[in-house]
């Protein structure tokens, strides 16, 4: 019944504002399909509850260059990207019981500065092995095998660019901790290096 509402809702928002309603519809599907964190990492994702991600592009622009945050925003603006942002049409239930969509979504853009993979097919692709390496949820490893189904295709068999990605995507989610469960928002205002130096990870320049 939860799947059936969740597309309603999402033909509707869709049919009215697409654009506006961006962050609502990617939650809303995976909470359609009950993604959640796997049992190892719901106590330390649950310690987020009611945690607020607040991304001004603007502002982080105007921090030092050398910045977590100014990185995130010239990565952002640079790709034509916008932050997540979610309205009244995720209410407080969902909220509560999709903290594993939500920080999926508000992350990703994120998980791409601190481990510099880019928005190329093979950054894609290494991002995933990053959630792949650490097990976000029992879809990982679907996702994995999913994307090797189909990046070779979308790069026309760049094959060799693809196994590379995927194999230092998985050293990077090997080395650090669970990152849904880290409140990356909070290190906006550091270095970069020091950020990923807080998570263990070793990003060649």
């Amino acid at each position: 019944m939860g799947l059936v509402a969740n597309v309603r809702t999402i033909q509707r928002l869709a049919a009215t504002d697409l654009n506006a309603h961006i962050g609502d519809i990617a939650v809303l599907k995976m909470d359609g399909v009950s993604m959640s964190a796997r049992p190892e990492h719901q106590v330390a994702l649950e310690k987020l509850a009611g945690f607020e991600s607040h991304v001004d592009l603007d502002a982080l622009e105007q921090l030092p260059q050398e910045t977590f945050g100014y990185a995130v925003a010239r990565f952002m603006k640079d790709n034509g990207l916008s932050p997540l942002v979610l309205t009244s049409e995720v209410g407080p239930e969902i909220r509560r019981r999709n903290l594993y969509g939500i920080r999926v979504s508000q992350t990703h853009d994120l998980i791409h500065v601190l481990t510099g993979f880019d928005t190329s097919w093979p950054g894609e692709m290494g991002v995933y092995a990053v959630q792949v390496a650490q097990r976000w949820s029992r879809w990982s490893p679907l996702l994995g095998l999913s994307t090797w189904l189909v990046y070779p295709f979308l790069t026309l068999g760049r094959i060799g660019a693809l196994r590379a990605a995927w194999q230092r995507g998985k050293a990077l989610g090997e080395q650090a901790p669970f990152l849904l469960a880290e409140p990356l928002e909070e290190m906006f205002e550091l270095p970069l290096s020091e950020a990923r130096a807080r998570l263990g990870l070793q990003v060649e320049p």
